[in-house]
Protein backbone atom coordinates (compact mmCIF):
# COMPACT_ATOMS: atom_id res chain seq x y z
CA UNK A 1 0.00 0.00 0.00
CA UNK A 2 1.84 3.55 -0.86
CA UNK A 3 1.76 6.19 1.92
CA UNK A 4 2.93 9.63 1.91
CA UNK A 5 1.96 13.13 2.80
CA UNK A 6 -1.58 13.80 2.84
CA UNK A 7 -2.71 16.67 0.03
CA UNK A 8 -3.95 19.61 1.12
CA UNK A 9 -6.92 22.04 0.41
CA UNK A 10 -6.79 25.89 -0.43
CA UNK A 11 -6.85 27.68 2.61
CA UNK A 12 -9.31 30.23 1.10
CA UNK A 13 -11.73 27.69 0.16
CA UNK A 14 -11.36 25.74 3.40
CA UNK A 15 -11.90 29.15 5.22
CA UNK A 16 -15.26 30.05 3.31
CA UNK A 17 -18.34 29.02 5.01
CA UNK A 18 -20.36 26.51 4.04
CA UNK A 19 -23.65 27.24 1.40
CA UNK A 20 -25.95 28.31 4.09
CA UNK A 21 -29.15 26.90 1.78
CA UNK A 22 -27.54 23.38 1.83
CA UNK A 23 -26.92 23.71 5.84
CA UNK A 24 -30.63 24.54 6.23
CA UNK A 25 -31.76 22.15 3.96
CA UNK A 26 -29.69 19.23 5.89
CA UNK A 27 -31.14 20.48 9.29
CA UNK A 28 -33.99 17.28 10.21
CA UNK A 29 -37.44 19.35 9.88
CA UNK A 30 -40.66 18.10 11.48
CA UNK A 31 -43.14 16.65 9.87
CA UNK A 32 -45.53 19.51 8.12
CA UNK A 33 -42.82 22.01 8.05
CA UNK A 34 -43.26 24.86 6.60
CA UNK A 35 -40.37 26.50 4.23
CA UNK A 36 -39.78 29.97 4.15
CA UNK A 37 -36.16 30.08 3.41
CA UNK A 38 -35.41 29.50 -0.58
CA UNK A 39 -35.60 33.10 -2.13
CA UNK A 40 -37.72 31.67 -4.83
CA UNK A 41 -41.22 32.75 -6.21
CA UNK A 42 -44.49 30.40 -6.50
CA UNK A 43 -44.55 31.12 -9.94
CA UNK A 44 -42.66 29.40 -13.06
CA UNK A 45 -42.34 30.38 -16.82
CA UNK A 46 -44.99 30.74 -19.59
CA UNK A 47 -45.67 27.06 -20.87
CA UNK A 48 -45.32 28.59 -24.10
CA UNK A 49 -41.81 29.76 -23.75
CA UNK A 50 -40.83 26.62 -22.68
CA UNK A 51 -42.57 24.23 -25.35
CA UNK A 52 -40.78 26.86 -28.06
CA UNK A 53 -37.09 26.71 -26.78
CA UNK A 54 -37.34 22.78 -26.66
CA UNK A 55 -38.70 22.70 -30.29
CA UNK A 56 -34.85 24.20 -30.94
CA UNK A 57 -32.61 21.61 -28.23
CA UNK A 58 -31.56 19.87 -31.48
CA UNK A 59 -29.78 22.54 -32.82
CA UNK A 60 -27.77 23.91 -29.85
CA UNK A 61 -25.71 20.64 -28.82
CA UNK A 62 -22.89 22.65 -29.97
CA UNK A 63 -20.48 25.26 -28.23
CA UNK A 64 -21.89 29.35 -28.97
CA UNK A 65 -20.21 32.83 -28.46
CA UNK A 66 -18.84 33.22 -25.08
CA UNK A 67 -20.54 36.28 -24.57
CA UNK A 68 -23.30 34.45 -25.23
CA UNK A 69 -25.38 33.83 -28.68
CA UNK A 70 -26.17 37.02 -30.53
CA UNK A 71 -29.78 37.33 -31.01
CA UNK A 72 -30.34 36.81 -27.04
CA UNK A 73 -27.96 39.45 -26.48
CA UNK A 74 -29.48 41.74 -28.91
CA UNK A 75 -32.77 41.18 -27.07
CA UNK A 76 -31.14 42.09 -23.87
CA UNK A 77 -29.51 45.46 -25.16
CA UNK A 78 -32.90 46.43 -26.14
CA UNK A 79 -34.51 45.47 -22.99
CA UNK A 80 -32.21 47.53 -20.88
CA UNK A 81 -31.99 50.50 -23.30
CA UNK A 82 -35.82 50.98 -23.02
CA UNK A 83 -36.22 49.39 -19.74
CA UNK A 84 -33.59 50.15 -17.27
CA UNK A 85 -32.57 53.20 -19.05
CA UNK A 86 -28.98 52.21 -19.70
CA UNK A 87 -26.97 53.87 -22.36
CA UNK A 88 -25.75 50.94 -23.48
CA UNK A 89 -23.91 51.64 -27.06
CA UNK A 90 -23.46 47.86 -29.01
CA UNK A 91 -23.26 44.46 -27.83
CA UNK A 92 -19.93 44.81 -26.53
CA UNK A 93 -21.60 46.44 -23.50
CA UNK A 94 -23.63 42.88 -22.62
CA UNK A 95 -22.61 39.55 -21.74
CA UNK A 96 -24.94 36.07 -20.80
CA UNK A 97 -24.23 34.80 -17.44
CA UNK A 98 -24.99 31.40 -15.70
CA UNK A 99 -27.04 33.46 -13.36
CA UNK A 100 -26.12 36.56 -11.61
CA UNK A 101 -23.52 34.96 -9.33
CA UNK A 102 -21.51 34.01 -12.15
CA UNK A 103 -21.68 37.72 -13.17
CA UNK A 104 -20.52 38.59 -10.05
CA UNK A 105 -17.29 36.51 -10.44
CA UNK A 106 -17.08 37.49 -13.96
CA UNK A 107 -16.64 41.15 -12.04
CA UNK A 108 -14.83 40.62 -9.31
CA UNK A 109 -12.38 38.05 -11.30
CA UNK A 110 -11.74 41.15 -14.04
CA UNK A 111 -11.50 43.91 -11.42
CA UNK A 112 -9.56 42.94 -8.52
CA UNK A 113 -6.37 40.78 -7.30
CA UNK A 114 -5.82 38.90 -4.22
CA UNK A 115 -4.97 41.22 -1.34
CA UNK A 116 -7.43 43.62 -2.95
CA UNK A 117 -10.36 44.62 -1.20
CA UNK A 118 -14.35 45.30 -1.92
CA UNK A 119 -16.84 46.93 0.22
CA UNK A 120 -20.09 45.61 0.84
CA UNK A 121 -22.74 46.97 2.69
CA UNK A 122 -24.22 45.25 5.86
CA UNK A 123 -26.47 42.90 5.61
CA UNK A 124 -24.83 41.49 2.57
CA UNK A 125 -25.90 38.61 -0.32
CA UNK A 126 -23.77 35.74 1.51
CA UNK A 127 -23.13 34.40 -2.03
CA UNK A 128 -21.06 37.84 -2.74
CA UNK A 129 -18.87 36.85 0.66
CA UNK A 130 -18.25 33.55 -0.19
CA UNK A 131 -17.06 34.60 -3.65
CA UNK A 132 -14.83 37.15 -2.37
CA UNK A 133 -13.28 34.55 0.22
CA UNK A 134 -12.67 32.18 -3.01
CA UNK A 135 -11.08 34.46 -4.97
CA UNK A 136 -9.01 36.24 -2.13
CA UNK A 137 -10.36 39.77 -2.24
CA UNK A 138 -10.94 40.89 1.36
CA UNK A 139 -14.73 42.18 2.64
CA UNK A 140 -14.89 45.33 4.25
CA UNK A 141 -18.70 46.31 5.85
CA UNK A 142 -20.41 49.51 6.00
CA UNK A 143 -22.57 50.30 8.80
CA UNK A 144 -26.10 48.56 7.97
CA UNK A 145 -28.44 50.99 5.59
CA UNK A 146 -31.69 52.08 6.91
CA UNK A 147 -35.04 51.85 5.09
CA UNK A 148 -32.78 52.50 1.93
CA UNK A 149 -30.95 55.50 3.07
CA UNK A 150 -27.10 53.99 2.75
CA UNK A 151 -24.73 55.26 5.78
CA UNK A 152 -22.58 57.18 3.11
CA UNK A 153 -19.95 58.09 5.77
CA UNK A 154 -19.45 54.54 7.29
CA UNK A 155 -18.86 53.16 3.23
CA UNK A 156 -15.96 56.63 2.82
CA UNK A 157 -14.60 55.53 6.17
CA UNK A 158 -14.06 51.92 4.60
CA UNK A 159 -12.24 53.17 1.12
CA UNK A 160 -8.82 52.83 1.78
CA UNK A 161 -5.90 52.14 -1.39
CA UNK A 162 -6.57 48.09 -1.84
CA UNK A 163 -10.36 48.92 -2.34
CA UNK A 164 -11.30 48.27 -5.67
CA UNK A 165 -16.01 48.55 -5.84
CA UNK A 166 -18.21 49.00 -3.77
CA UNK A 167 -21.16 46.73 -4.48
CA UNK A 168 -25.05 47.28 -3.84
CA UNK A 169 -28.19 45.25 -3.97
CA UNK A 170 -31.56 46.98 -4.51
CA UNK A 171 -34.04 45.62 -3.94
CA UNK A 172 -32.32 43.67 -1.37
CA UNK A 173 -31.55 40.43 -0.15
CA UNK A 174 -32.30 39.65 2.63
CA UNK A 175 -33.89 42.80 3.31
CA UNK A 176 -35.94 43.46 0.84
CA UNK A 177 -35.35 47.02 0.60
CA UNK A 178 -34.95 49.34 -2.10
CA UNK A 179 -32.38 52.02 -2.43
CA UNK A 180 -33.03 55.63 -2.61
CA UNK A 181 -32.07 56.88 -5.48
CA UNK A 182 -30.25 59.79 -3.78
CA UNK A 183 -27.88 57.14 -1.79
CA UNK A 184 -27.17 55.37 -5.57
CA UNK A 185 -26.19 59.27 -6.96
CA UNK A 186 -23.61 59.55 -3.39
CA UNK A 187 -21.99 55.84 -3.95
CA UNK A 188 -21.31 56.88 -7.73
CA UNK A 189 -20.05 59.71 -6.47
CA UNK A 190 -17.71 57.92 -4.10
CA UNK A 191 -16.54 55.62 -7.08
CA UNK A 192 -15.91 58.78 -9.30
CA UNK A 193 -13.91 60.45 -6.87
CA UNK A 194 -11.60 57.24 -5.66
CA UNK A 195 -11.10 55.41 -8.87
CA UNK A 196 -13.75 52.48 -8.04
CA UNK A 197 -16.47 50.35 -9.37
CA UNK A 198 -20.52 50.08 -8.31
CA UNK A 199 -21.35 46.67 -8.93
CA UNK A 200 -24.75 46.57 -9.01
CA UNK A 201 -26.84 43.66 -8.29
CA UNK A 202 -30.45 44.15 -9.37
CA UNK A 203 -31.76 40.10 -9.80
CA UNK A 204 -35.03 41.62 -8.04
CA UNK A 205 -35.25 44.88 -10.56
CA UNK A 206 -39.20 43.66 -10.99
CA UNK A 207 -40.17 43.03 -7.59
CA UNK A 208 -41.31 46.99 -6.77
CA UNK A 209 -44.24 47.69 -4.55
CA UNK A 210 -43.80 51.27 -4.38
CA UNK A 211 -42.60 53.19 -7.31
CA UNK A 212 -39.97 51.97 -10.04
CA UNK A 213 -36.71 50.50 -10.76
CA UNK A 214 -33.58 52.22 -11.09
CA UNK A 215 -30.60 51.16 -12.55
CA UNK A 216 -27.30 53.45 -11.67
CA UNK A 217 -26.13 52.57 -14.68
CA UNK A 218 -28.64 54.91 -16.41
CA UNK A 219 -27.49 57.79 -14.32
CA UNK A 220 -24.70 58.75 -16.78
CA UNK A 221 -22.74 57.43 -19.73
CA UNK A 222 -19.43 55.78 -19.62
CA UNK A 223 -19.95 55.14 -15.80
CA UNK A 224 -17.94 53.12 -13.50
CA UNK A 225 -20.68 50.61 -13.22
CA UNK A 226 -21.40 47.20 -13.54
CA UNK A 227 -25.23 46.11 -13.94
CA UNK A 228 -26.12 42.05 -12.75
CA UNK A 229 -29.32 41.07 -13.67
CA UNK A 230 -30.75 37.54 -13.55
CA UNK A 231 -33.78 35.46 -15.05
CA UNK A 232 -33.75 32.77 -12.10
CA UNK A 233 -36.75 35.28 -9.89
CA UNK A 234 -38.33 37.30 -12.98
CA UNK A 235 -39.37 34.22 -14.86
CA UNK A 236 -39.25 31.24 -11.85
CA UNK A 237 -35.90 29.59 -13.81
CA UNK A 238 -33.18 29.30 -11.38
CA UNK A 239 -32.28 25.48 -12.48
CA UNK A 240 -31.90 27.12 -16.18
CA UNK A 241 -29.05 29.66 -14.61
CA UNK A 242 -29.32 32.43 -16.91
CA UNK A 243 -28.49 35.84 -16.28
CA UNK A 244 -26.90 38.79 -18.03
CA UNK A 245 -24.33 41.99 -16.84
CA UNK A 246 -24.04 45.20 -18.55
CA UNK A 247 -20.74 47.04 -18.30
CA UNK A 248 -18.39 49.87 -20.42
CA UNK A 249 -17.43 48.38 -23.57
CA UNK A 250 -14.22 48.85 -22.97
CA UNK A 251 -14.11 46.06 -20.44
CA UNK A 252 -15.26 43.29 -23.02
CA UNK A 253 -12.04 41.48 -23.79
CA UNK A 254 -10.95 41.38 -20.21
CA UNK A 255 -14.48 39.92 -18.94
CA UNK A 256 -14.67 37.47 -21.75
CA UNK A 257 -11.38 36.07 -20.79
CA UNK A 258 -12.90 34.56 -17.01
CA UNK A 259 -16.17 33.48 -19.07
CA UNK A 260 -14.38 31.31 -21.25
CA UNK A 261 -12.62 29.95 -18.83
CA UNK A 262 -15.33 29.27 -16.21
CA UNK A 263 -17.85 28.65 -18.46
CA UNK A 264 -17.09 28.86 -21.81
CA UNK A 265 -21.01 29.89 -22.44
CA UNK A 266 -23.83 29.37 -20.66
CA UNK A 267 -26.68 26.47 -21.60
CA UNK A 268 -27.77 27.15 -24.86
CA UNK A 269 -31.02 25.64 -24.66
CA UNK A 270 -31.21 28.31 -21.44
CA UNK A 271 -30.57 31.52 -23.44
CA UNK A 272 -32.86 30.17 -25.88
CA UNK A 273 -36.01 30.05 -23.32
CA UNK A 274 -33.97 33.32 -22.07
CA UNK A 275 -34.78 34.66 -25.56
CA UNK A 276 -38.64 33.56 -25.75
CA UNK A 277 -39.08 35.28 -22.21
CA UNK A 278 -37.60 38.82 -22.84
CA UNK A 279 -38.81 39.14 -25.92
CA UNK A 280 -42.19 37.87 -25.78
CA UNK A 281 -43.21 37.95 -21.78
CA UNK A 282 -41.88 41.00 -20.66
CA UNK A 283 -43.97 41.82 -17.30
CA UNK A 284 -44.41 38.14 -16.53
CA UNK A 285 -43.06 38.63 -12.63
CA UNK A 286 -45.45 42.23 -12.71
CA UNK A 287 -48.21 40.01 -13.43
CA UNK A 288 -47.99 38.05 -10.80
CA UNK A 289 -47.44 40.95 -8.10
CA UNK A 290 -50.80 40.88 -6.52
CA UNK A 291 -49.95 37.50 -4.89
CA UNK A 292 -46.91 38.81 -3.42
CA UNK A 293 -48.67 42.09 -2.14
CA UNK A 294 -51.10 39.94 -0.49
CA UNK A 295 -48.14 37.69 1.25
CA UNK A 296 -45.95 41.04 2.50
CA UNK A 297 -48.97 42.45 3.44
CA UNK A 298 -49.29 39.44 5.96
CA UNK A 299 -45.20 39.34 6.90
CA UNK A 300 -45.50 43.51 7.12
CA UNK A 301 -48.70 42.68 9.67
CA UNK A 302 -46.65 40.22 12.06
CA UNK A 303 -43.69 42.81 12.43
CA UNK A 304 -46.44 45.66 13.38
CA UNK A 305 -48.12 43.30 16.04
CA UNK A 306 -44.76 41.86 17.26
CA UNK A 307 -42.98 45.07 16.89
CA UNK A 308 -41.51 45.14 21.08
CA UNK A 309 -39.54 42.06 20.14
CA UNK A 310 -38.73 42.51 16.22
CA UNK A 311 -37.75 45.39 13.61
CA UNK A 312 -37.34 44.96 10.11
CA UNK A 313 -36.00 47.33 7.42
CA UNK A 314 -39.35 48.31 5.37
CA UNK A 315 -39.55 45.74 2.72
CA UNK A 316 -40.58 47.68 -0.80
CA UNK A 317 -38.95 44.87 -2.53
CA UNK A 318 -37.80 41.51 -3.59
CA UNK A 319 -39.75 38.87 -1.34
CA UNK A 320 -38.06 39.25 2.05
CA UNK A 321 -38.07 40.73 5.65
CA UNK A 322 -35.11 40.46 7.82
CA UNK A 323 -36.53 41.23 11.54
CA UNK A 324 -33.91 41.15 13.92
CA UNK A 325 -35.08 40.05 17.47
CA UNK A 326 -34.30 43.07 20.10
CA UNK A 327 -35.74 41.88 23.03
CA UNK A 328 -33.22 41.66 25.52
CA UNK A 329 -33.49 37.75 25.97
CA UNK A 330 -32.50 37.09 22.43
CA UNK A 331 -28.85 39.70 23.12
CA UNK A 332 -26.36 36.41 23.58
CA UNK A 333 -28.19 33.85 21.47
CA UNK A 334 -27.17 32.99 17.93
CA UNK A 335 -28.96 33.44 15.04
CA UNK A 336 -28.44 30.01 13.77
CA UNK A 337 -29.67 29.14 17.33
CA UNK A 338 -32.85 30.95 16.67
CA UNK A 339 -33.32 29.35 13.46
CA UNK A 340 -32.89 25.92 14.69
CA UNK A 341 -35.27 26.30 17.42
CA UNK A 342 -38.31 27.80 15.57
CA UNK A 343 -37.88 25.07 13.43
CA UNK A 344 -38.15 22.01 15.98
CA UNK A 345 -40.67 24.30 18.23
CA UNK A 346 -42.78 26.03 15.27
CA UNK A 347 -42.24 23.85 12.15
CA UNK A 348 -41.01 26.65 9.92
CA UNK A 349 -37.68 27.04 7.82
CA UNK A 350 -35.63 30.26 7.76
CA UNK A 351 -32.53 31.13 7.54
CA UNK A 352 -30.07 33.12 10.20
CA UNK A 353 -29.02 36.38 10.02
CA UNK A 354 -25.03 35.51 10.44
CA UNK A 355 -24.22 34.66 6.33
CA UNK A 356 -25.84 37.63 5.73
CA UNK A 357 -23.36 39.22 8.65
CA UNK A 358 -25.70 40.07 11.14
CA UNK A 359 -24.87 38.82 14.15
CA UNK A 360 -26.23 41.21 17.13
CA UNK A 361 -28.89 41.53 17.13
CA UNK A 362 -29.92 38.07 15.75
CA UNK A 363 -31.80 38.50 12.85
CA UNK A 364 -33.95 35.55 10.52
CA UNK A 365 -34.56 35.98 7.39
CA UNK A 366 -38.46 34.88 5.59
CA UNK A 367 -38.86 34.58 2.39
CA UNK A 368 -42.27 35.14 1.60
CA UNK A 369 -42.29 34.23 -2.55
CA UNK A 370 -43.05 30.20 -2.65
CA UNK A 371 -45.78 30.38 0.44
CA UNK A 372 -49.67 30.57 -0.44
CA UNK A 373 -51.14 33.12 1.87
CA UNK A 374 -53.10 30.66 3.69
CA UNK A 375 -49.96 28.67 4.24
CA UNK A 376 -47.71 31.83 5.06
CA UNK A 377 -50.06 33.10 7.71
CA UNK A 378 -50.25 29.68 9.51
CA UNK A 379 -46.04 29.96 9.43
CA UNK A 380 -46.47 33.35 11.21
CA UNK A 381 -49.10 32.48 13.58
CA UNK A 382 -46.79 29.47 14.20
CA UNK A 383 -44.11 31.95 14.75
CA UNK A 384 -46.29 33.92 16.79
CA UNK A 385 -47.14 31.36 19.63
CA UNK A 386 -42.90 30.46 19.54
CA UNK A 387 -42.15 33.81 20.82
CA UNK A 388 -45.32 33.97 23.28
CA UNK A 389 -43.59 30.87 24.81
CA UNK A 390 -40.12 30.92 23.13
CA UNK A 391 -37.63 28.60 25.68
CA UNK A 392 -34.83 30.88 24.50
CA UNK A 393 -36.93 33.91 25.82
Amino acid sequence: MMEGSRAELSSRVRETGPPIMQVMKSLKAPRDTIDLSQGVPFFGPPEDAVKDAMKDIRSLHGYGPDAGDEELREIILKKVRSRNMIRAGSLDNIMVTAGANMGFLNAVSAISDPGDEIILLDPFYFNHGMTLDILGVGHIHSRPAQDGEVDIDSVNEAINSRTRAIVMVSPGNPTGAVMKKGSMEALLELCLENGLWLISDETYEDFHYEGQHVSPASMGDELPVISLFSLSKSYGIPGWRQGYMVFPRWMFDQLLKVQDTTTICPSRVGQRLALYLIRDHPDHARNHMGALRENRKEVMDWLKRNEDLVEAPRPDGAFYAFPSFTGSAFERIRSMDIARNILEEARVLLVPGSPFGVNTPPALRISYGNAGKDRLREALERMDEWLEGSPLS
